[in-house]
């Protein structure tokens, strides 16, 4: 007694889309075939008919979305795509960036002011969303060279193509640059040199603690050269 079943359920089942159509397309009371699966050979009584999803259901809409997440990422970021560049496509001369996000209900997201920082390197500022923003909107954008060679080539006003961050597809505009002042970077003259030897030194010891010729045999010469005496 297996009660009801969605198509996908029983899809990695079968070797065959045509013998997986084919149950489905039985009526009630009705005995299927014998098919190969990937458990062994089977056949079905079919106890009720097959019948069509509700689409108006939140509990199968959720279903959907948890199959898509799942096992078809792609079509929802090719989706996602193509909403982006309709909205970029909406911003004209007599539309701004602002009010195409309204006319479409969606939420606008302001960041701080951030320098170029690949990597997230500790001692330079982070991309962040200002105020009570969704915090994880930007947490991929450190590793997206895309997303700074975007942010940085648009000027005021312009919008930016749209990029991929995690599970999200951003689209940005300019609403203002300005020059960091000498006195908020002055202490990288002195500290830069310290980060750059700890890094090499860090780079250093990885290379010769995982090279194949490294051998730890500190206890054995230490106790010959001093427990030995």
């Amino acid at each position: 007694e297996m009660g009801w079943r969605a198509y996908y359920d029983l899809r990695s089942d079968f070797s065959s889309d045509d013998d997986l159509d084919k149950l489905f397309a039985l009526s009630r009371e009705t005995i299927s075939n014998v098919y190969e699966t990937s458990f062994g050979f089977v056949f079905y009584r079919v106890d009720e008919a097959p019948v069509a999803p509700d689409f108006e259901n939140p509990d199968t809409i959720e279903t959907i979305r948890s199959y898509l997440s799942r096992f078809e990422r792609g079509r929802i970021e090719d989706y996602l795509i193509k909403k982006a560049n309709s909205f970029r496509s909406s911003i004209t001369d007599g539309r701004s960036f602002s009010e195409a996000a309204s006319e479409r209900e969606l939420e606008l997201y302001e960041t701080d002011y951030f320098p170029i920082n690949y990597g997230n390197a500790f001692f330079l500022k982070r991309p962040s969303v200002k105020g009570n923003g969704d915090s994880s909107l930007l947490q991929d954008a450190a590793f997206s060279e895309h997303f700074f060679a975007q942010l940085f080539g648009i000027n005021e006003g312009e919008t930016s193509e749209q990029i991929v961050l995690g599970e999200s597809i951003a689209v940005f505009t300019l609403l203002d640059a300005r020059s960091v002042d000498p006195d908020e970077t002055s202490y990288l003259l002195d500290y830069y040199p310290y980060i750059y030897r700890q890094y090499l030194d860090q780079d250093l010891s990885d290379y010769i603690f995982s090279s194949d010729e490294f051998e730890d045999d500190f206890s054995r010469v230490f106790s010959e050269m001093f427990l030995n005496q």
